[in-house]
């Protein structure tokens, strides 16, 4: 879409493209403001006014990793236009944003141990023996993992039904494509490509809203996952081998074949998200609906090096 501006005289001055913006879904802001803190991510200043910013400046993007918080100083950086100011560009927002997002997390996580009286100080994982006996603390913290283990089953148990969503949903995108495919070698003239093509576009649209959506919530579960089981992985670490209960070798095979599951489960796309570039360049509009299902499947991809990470901590662990 574009604006046309003119002058009072009717001359044209320039011909000004209209971003589409869509709002952000309730669901999504609340969760990129719960993570930020309500605090931006640049400046860090707490009780500050604040708003959604959209990193790549498209306001129809709204995939969480295009989403930061920024006050209103640090967002009229991002608007510079000129001068002597140095802008502040997507790519120093992202790690300003993801730096953020990391010490938010941990800050967390450590006042959520030592509320629980798992641990004592932030920099170590000491007993803590100051108001308890250390009896009186060993059995809080096995209480403590036994739940977080409860959590872990029912996080992998939310994950099933998304995973199997995302799966038809692909199923779904490669018959379209395969329909595609076929109608254009069978046209009868060039004339009708574009209008097949911008057919099979409004279809692939709504397949790629439906799968970024449900991507999006499984990435938001694949995290609260994570962060549980590293949770479950320090309180493991205080605790000497004949101080574990049984269970915490019976639960650590679980989350073991839990993550080898997932690993499995990102490796498969990667073949897929290789075979949708073999539309690209046909026309402009598919290349773009294309790049934005790509991109949601990197996203997934992009999990793997966590995964792995992590895999290898339970595997390194002496239960």
């Amino acid at each position: 879409m574009y604006l046309i501006v003119s002058e009072p005289s009717g001359i044209l001055v320039r011909m000004v493209e209209k971003k589409l913006r869509v709002p952000v879904p309730p669901e999504l802001r609340d969760e990129v403001l719960f993570r930020s803190d309500r605090t931006c991510c640049i400046c860090r200043e707490q009780r500050k006014e604040i708003q959604t910013h959209h990193v790549n400046d498209d306001p129809s993007d709204n995939r969480f990793e295009n989403l930061a918080v920024l006050c209103l100083d640090c967002h009229a950086q991002t608007q510079m236009t000129g001068g002597f100011g140095r802008r502040l560009n997507a790519s120093l927002v992202i790690k300003y944003r993801d730096d953020w997002l990391k010490i938010v997390e941990v800050r967390r996580a450590a006042n959520s141990l030592k509320y629980r009286g798992i641990v004592q100080g932030s920099g170590s994982m000491r007993v803590s023996t100051a108001d308890d006996s250390a009896k009186e603390t060993r059995a809080r913290q096995v209480s403590f993992l036994a739940d977080e283990f409860k959590k872990t089953n029912i996080r992998a148990d939310a994950m099933r039904p998304t995973t199997q969503i995302l799966a038809d949903i692909l199923i779904e995108f490669a018959g379209a494509s395969d329909r595609c495919t076929l109608q254009l070698k069978l046209a009868k003239s060039r004339h009708d490509a574009p209008g097949l093509l911008d057919d099979y576009g409004n279809e692939l649209a709504s397949i790629v809203t439906r799968y970024s959506a449900h991507a999006y919530r499984l990435r938001s579960q694949e995290n609260e996952l994570y962060r549980g089981i590293r949770t479950q992985l320090k309180v493991i670490r205080i605790l000497t081998p004949d101080q574990r209960p049984d269970s915490v070798a019976r639960n650590m095979q679980g989350i073991k074949r839990l993550l080898e599951a997932r690993l499995r489960s990102v490796d498969s796309l990667q073949g897929w998200s290789d075979s949708t570039l073999r539309l690209k360049g046909k026309s402009s509009k598919l290349d773009e609906i294309l790049q934005h299902m790509q991109d949601a499947v990197s996203l997934s991809i992009s999990q793997r090096d966590s995964y792995e990470s992590l895999h290898r901590e339970v595997c390194a662990l002496d239960v």
